[in-house]
């Protein structure tokens, strides 16, 4: 796949206003086997909420859309040497290699466990808004990584809980850096607002600012938008997207594009591989 993908961006596919469509239903695939591996770990996930899927689903496509972009014009960039010849192709795809690994190696394995962790919290929450009549706050859990950061560690020891609807949720939430492993846990406890002010100078990592469980967005994508973007169509049978980039779209659009605008009824479906393993 990434071997095809190179050739075609050194025989002149357009980078600028394009985005390939073989190596965006690639990407696609695997964020999407990450939110719903996500979704299937929770204990309760979400049952017979069309649009909230669906919302799920086109956020991870937008995210593909700019992530083959963003690449593929970073490739672009190094095709010519100084005296404006394209490169022999060894030599050029040799030095964007380091840009390929980065977007398709590591740094895809990190998308990938996020994607995990937040569709995880979204289906949490989604139980933490049908439950709150009966326990109506939320407290602020000690991460399971075995090699936690600091950044949330105050959130736990101070025993931070607040109600559901707390407009404080909008702005931190686990998941809000990457590779984060806190939870929230839904207690009938008594709320301590006054914690608030001390984590106000906290702030989420780039592109983790939104509550997924809210806004069904997996994350949000910040690099140069692509002018190009999809025309959709219903999930396969095998669980991967049949859609292709093609029409225009602003970036302002592509970023806050919901459930709604897709105009279809979605559903997250286990991708056969995944549903066997689940099985087993």
């Amino acid at each position: 796949m990434l071997a095809a993908f190179l050739r075609k961006v050194y025989r002149g596919f357009d980078t600028s206003d394009d985005i390939e469509p073989a190596m965006w239903r690639e990407v696609l695939r695997i964020v999407n086997s990450a939110t719903v591996e996500g979704l299937a770990d929770a204990g309760t996930p979400p049952t017979h909420e069309a649009d909230f899927y669906a919302a799920l689903r086109h956020s991870n496509e937008v995210f593909a859309a700019f992530k083959v972009h963003n690449m593929g014009r970073l490739m672009a960039s190094k095709l010519f040497g100084a005296d404006g010849k394209l490169k022999p192709f060894n030599k050029w795809a040799e030095e964007v290699e380091p840009i390929t690994s980065h977007h398709v190696g590591a740094w895809l394995r990190t998308e990938y466990d996020t994607a995990l962790i937040r569709a995880h919290n979204a289906a949490d929450w989604r139980r933490f808004e049908r439950d709150k009549d009966v326990m109506p706050n939320l407290r602020w859990m000690p991460t399971t990584s075995p090699t936690p950061e600091s950044s949330h560690r105050a959130f736990w020891e101070r025993r931070l809980t607040l109600p559901v609807d707390d407009p404080f949720w909008n702005r931190h939430h686990p998941g809000d850096r990457w590779n984060c492993k806190c939870s929230l846990e839904q207690t009938d406890d008594p709320a301590t607002p006054e914690l608030k002010g001390e984590f106000d100078g906290e702030r989420p990592q780039r592109g983790l600012e939104n509550n997924t469980g809210r806004d069904g967005h997996t994350r949000i994508s910040r690099t140069r938008a692509p002018s190009a973007t999809f025309t959709v169509r219903p999930t396969s049978r095998t669980g991967s997207s049949a859609a292709s980039p093609t029409a225009k779209r602003t970036a302002t659009t592509a970023r806050t594009s919901t459930a709604a605008s897709t105009g279809r009824k979605a559903r997250m479906t286990l991708p056969r591989p995944l549903l066997q393993k689940r099985t087993k």
